[in-house]
């Protein structure tokens, strides 16, 4: 059913630039598939989920499409999705409301973006007031995106859901207690997605994964999740960089987040996406040496006098060295001469086997800050604590 007579004046200025082009585009010729041909869609389904949106948009914008009622919110509740009947006469029929909690408001912003392919990246507005002396590093350790965890069998739930909703709640807590800087690096260590494909096993080694869900689902939401850590950080940031460190157990996958981010993104002069396809990745801010790679490849004990050896030059021109990565699901600390290297834990609790090995560690995601004289300037830690019931009951705790 074609809805663009469905979109108001008011509700076509709720819209973004892609999404006005399709609705200008149905309305001249008439059917969706000649509107995404003239505008550059891959379908026409593609063309009339544009419009789908900005319907659903304006129903969150306090009810602008015609005929459609409101109603009060609960006491610290958000409006979520909205569904609608439309008539023959096209006119609003029943309506149906979904009312959540600030938190849950976190996950219903993915369900804005059904194409991640297609859609543009939002606009977001710059801060006001930023420090360019000042880099602010989200640390994120494998977040094992998919991966399945029995609450009877391991002590904590763990799939996609609960995933997403760790990590958004995470990266909202941290942006929101970081500083001000003018440069932001959300850094991905590796091992963002469980798995590579969909026997669910490891690639080197064969051996089965726990898994919820298809890859095919997985690196989408994956897709999703990080293309809204980027927006939530340019709300406090003038720039946000990107890196996506490759990991064991999204080699490939790793490599295609990379490609898809950085076409998501690219009309937003503000956000950098890194596609070097080196496994180690370095970055200069002022006397800062940064180094960041997965763990699996490079041993830790070996990073710093890598670092030195392979950018001998910028290892001269920097007095704080630092060498950062993942893959342990652990914290620790390794002084080396003239270096620190570093490695993060995860927001992923166990599955069946670290369980069952006796695998313990905190679950958390760290942002650390530097200052462009040579200095860490602090950090701000997100602790995550599951309940032994399952994830339910997940709370953070600063």
């Amino acid at each position: 059913m074609n809805k663009s007579h469905l979109v108001t004046q008011e509700i076509y200025d709720l819209g973004t630039e892609k999404q006005k082009a399709v609705v200008d585009a149905v309305r001249e010729l008439g059917t969706y598939q000649a509107a995404a041909e003239k505008v550059g869609l891959l379908s026409a389904s593609t063309a009339a989920k544009y419009i789908s949106q900005l319907l659903n948009k304006a129903a969150k914008h306090h009810g602008l499409v015609k005929g459609l009622p409101m109603m009060p919110l609960g006491e610290g509740n958000v409006l979520g999705k909205v569904t609608t009947t439309i008539e023959k006469d096209g006119s609003i029929g029943r309506v149906w409301y979904r009312q959540n909690s600030e938190h849950q408001s976190l996950m219903e912003a993915l369900e804005d973006t059904a194409n991640i392919l297609d859609i543009e990246a939002p606009k977001v507005a710059d801060p006001k007031l930023t420090n360019s002396d000042l880099l602010s590093v989200y640390n994120i350790g494998d977040m094992h995106f998919a991966m399945h965890a029995w609450h009877e069998e391991t002590g904590t739930d763990f799939n996609l859901k609960i995933a997403t909703h760790d990590l958004l709640l995470a990266m909202a807590d941290l942006i929101g207690r970081a500083v001000n800087s003018e440069t932001a690096i959300i850094l991905n260590l590796g091992d963002a997605i469980h798995f590579h494909d969909d026997t669910h096993q490891t690639k080197g080694h064969g051996n089965p994964l726990d898994a919820d869900g298809r890859v095919d689902k997985a690196f989408r939401v994956t897709c999703l999740v990080m293309n809204k850590l980027v927006e939530m950080a340019l709300q406090k940031h003038k720039k946000v960089i990107v890196r996506n460190v490759r990991g064991n157990h999204d080699e490939e996958l790793a490599m295609a987040l990379r490609y898809q981010m950085d076409a998501y993104w690219r009309n937003e002069e503000r956000v950098s996406i890194e596609m070097s396809p080196a496994d180690t990745w370095f970055y200069e801010f002022g006397k800062v040496m940064l180094m960041a790679t997965h763990g699996h490849m490079l041993a830790p004990i070996k990073m710093i006098p890598y670092m030195s050896a392979r950018m001998p030059e910028m290892w001269g021109r920097c007095k704080l060295r630092r060498a950062l990565h993942g893959h342990f699901h652990s914290k620790s600390i390794i002084e080396s001469l003239g270096g620190k290297t570093e490695c993060f834990s995860n927001l992923a609790p166990n599955d069946a086997w670290h369980e069952s090995k006796g695998y313990r560690s905190e679950l958390e995601c760290v942002c650390v800050m530097y200052h462009k004289c040579g200095k860490e300037i602090g950090r701000q830690n997100y602790m995550l604590h599951h309940d032994e019931v399952g994830s339910d009951d997940v709370k953070g705790v600063n």
